[in-house]
């Protein structure tokens, strides 16, 4: 997408059946998460990118709910209820506001 007319992103997301995500990017899995649809994360074998760890355990929490899985070189298809986490983060801004 070169940044003219309408991103296509989520209409990408909206159409797609499954998805492999590359386990470098917590943005890219959360928002593939919301879709219900499969997701398996890829990770390299070689560490190319910042805070493994908190990664990991992001990874860890959603493969725990069945969200998602590694990704084994084929694709897998389940179900699993889409992750939609805007509730919870309205509810702590407004105990965040109410505080002060």
């Amino acid at each position: 997408w070169d940044g003219k007319g309408v991103n296509p992103y989520h209409a990408i997301l909206a159409l797609s059946d499954q998805f492999v995500v590359t386990a470098d990017s917590v943005n890219m899995i959360s928002e593939a998460c919301i879709t219900g649809r499969p997701i398996q994360v890829f990770e390299p074998s070689h560490r190319f990118f910042g805070n493994a760890a908190k990664i990991n355990r992001f990874i860890s929490g959603l493969i725990a709910a069945g969200a998602v899985q590694n990704f084994q070189g084929t694709l897998e298809s389940y179900a699993y209820k889409p992750l939609d986490s805007t509730p919870l983060i309205a509810e702590a801004i407004l105990r965040a506001f109410a505080k002060r």
